[in-house]
């Protein structure tokens, strides 16, 4: 059931949406440490701004996305299942 289910498409790619996004949430919390979105004298660090949008992008997709991937897996491994007890 383990390699049927790593086969599947849908969480291979739950997998490496949620890694994309651990990478992303760690980068941007060392990067945020060091500094913010302005600077001390009002200028904008730009690059900062870059990656916390990227970092959005990928929480949004985590939290919309991801669990439609999984879902469309599990349903997938069910039918396989299913189709395999009646034969």
């Amino acid at each position: 059931m383990a390699r049927a289910a790593w086969r599947s498409r849908a969480l291979r790619g739950a997998v490496v949406i949620l890694a994309i996004y651990l990478l992303m949430d760690l980068v941007m919390s060392c990067e945020m440490s060091e500094r913010g979105l302005l600077s001390p004298d009002g200028s904008i660090h730009v690059d900062a701004i870059v990656l916390g949008a990227a970092c959005l992008v990928t929480r949004v997709t985590v939290r919309f996305v991801l669990p439609a991937l999984v879902a469309i897996a599990v349903v997938r491994l069910g039918i396989d299942a299913a189709s395999r007890r009646v034969r």
